[in-house]
């Protein structure tokens, strides 16, 4: 029976280390994948530089495949390996008898901790679609590794590394409420004055995951997470997370209805950005001081920093920023009752949301349109 992509105890293809010994033991730790692995991760992760080398894992893969003892499945980005399922529970076994259970399952946090860090400073760099294809192939592997993380025994900066990467992820694929759980999950573990750069970060992340979740019925809760992040910031002296933790606090602060506050904070955000040349923040930063002017009835002041976050956006070719500052613009020349100018406006957001996949913008933008054509009596559009 073969082992499906949903299921299953993924340290166990770290378990590839028994038929001859070699082997043996590379199915052993292969055996401790909860889901398929990559080729990179397997090499990295199953070797151990005496019986196994990181030159004969794929060989030996092979090997296993050509045996009918492993399964190879062809991606687009990587092959990646998964055992039957019989086999995947007695490579487990094998490694629980051996002691090495532990171990594996360090190395195993060790390596996604690392994945999700890279994935994330190259989330506004590529296409969004590319980076969802690559990350949805690991999910389950990350989901195992963040189990693995709230063992006593874990690393607690592997493990907090790795929190504070899904968190962001989480916010940009809409895993909000199984972000909302790890966070919550994994914040007491950031109990040290060596973890406070990570738990302001999993805090401010994790009040928007709570506001997205929650609305009106976590706004306070939401309010404490961003304000202890904002203050941890400021103690750190660290001055990109200061820019996001505020940033994090727009959405909420107009929820509150304090919209001078909000003005204030996203102004500061503006300026940091802007002095450290944090442009993918600083486009964000703009867009959300657009939405608190429009809030405030400052209509040409939204509009010019809201155009500014275009011009950001375009100019790192940020997808995300372009989208999202579009729709903002859109919203704006709605509100101002432009309508024509809205409608070309939303739909220029739409192609980018489309292009990207994210189907909660197309709905939000979907719905603006369908206002916008309606006063234009387009009732067929």
């Amino acid at each position: 029976r073969e082992n499906d992509f949903q299921v299953g105890d993924p340290h166990a293809l770290y378990c590839l280390p028994w038929a001859d010994s070699t082997s043996r033991r590379l199915r052993a730790r292969a055996a401790e994948a909860r889901a398929d692995v990559p080729l990179p991760a397997a090499e990295a992760i199953c070797p151990d530089e005496t019986e196994l080398t990181r030159g004969d894992t794929f060989q030996l893969l092979l090997q296993l495949t050509e045996k009918s003892l492993a399964v190879a499945d062809e991606s687009e980005l990587s092959p990646r390996w998964r055992l039957l399922e019989t086999l995947r529970q007695f490579g487990h076994e094998r490694l629980v008898e051996s002691g090495e259970l532990d171990a594996w399952r360090a190395r195993h946090l060790a390596y996604f901790a690392d994945w999700a860090e890279n994935i994330t400073t190259q989330l506004d760099r590529g296409h969004p679609l590319d980076f969802r294809l690559y990350m949805e192939g690991e999910l389950n592997n990350l989901r195992a590794a963040l189990a693995w993380a709230l063992d006593p025994k874990a690393n607690r900066t592997d493990a907090l590394r790795l929190i504070s990467a899904f968190s962001l992820i989480s916010l940009e694929y809409s895993l909000l409420k199984e972000g909302e759980e790890w966070v919550r999950k994994m914040l007491p573990l950031a109990d040290q004055p060596e973890h406070r750069k990570w738990r302001a970060v999993m805090l401010h992340r994790g009040a928007y995951l709570i506001y997205l979740n929650h609305w009106r019925a976590g706004i306070q809760s939401a309010y404490d997470f961003v304000k202890e992040s904002e203050r941890i910031a400021r103690e750190l002296g660290d001055r990109d997370l200061l820019a996001s933790a505020i940033y994090h606090q727009y959405e909420i602060l107009v929820g509150l209805e304090k919209y001078e506050e909000a003005r204030l904070l996203m102004e500061e955000s503006v300026e940091i950005c802007r002095a450290t040349g944090y442009q993918s923040q600083l486009n964000c930063s703009l867009t959300a001081l657009g939405i608190v002017l429009t809030k405030q009835g400052k209509m040409d002041q939204a509009m010019e920093h809201i155009e500014k976050a275009i011009q950001v956006a375009t100019q790192i070719h940020d997808l995300w920023g372009q989208e999202f500052s579009l729709r903002t613009l859109g919203t704006n020349l709605r509100l101002q009752k432009k309508y024509p100018e809205a409608l070309k406006t939303f739909t220029c957001s739409l192609e980018v949301a489309n292009q990207m996949g994210d189907r909660i913008g197309v709905g939000m933008i979907l719905a603006n349109m369908s206002i916008v054509t309606n006063v234009l009596e387009d009732y067929h559009a």
